[in-house]
């Protein structure tokens, strides 16, 4: 079956259109779930931080007391 000079505009028009909406819900997939990962990192970063240097700081210190 060959495609006329029309139906391959048609054809490319639609796989664009069909694409752009594609990449929109892709693009929307990851901010939905990059942005709550990225928030929830963010506040357990801060805790193990303070864990961390909470331990640290005696090991540093011990032998200035």
């Amino acid at each position: 079956m060959e495609l006329t000079q029309q139906n391959k505009k048609r054809f490319l028009t639609f796989q664009k259109q069909q694409r752009r909406g594609a990449a929109s819900m892709e693009a929307v997939a990851a901010a939905g779930v990059g942005i709550p990962l990225a928030i929830i990192l963010f506040f357990l970063g801060v805790k193990i931080c303070r864990i961390y240097f909470g331990a640290l700081y005696p090991l540093v210190g011990w032998p200035y007391l």
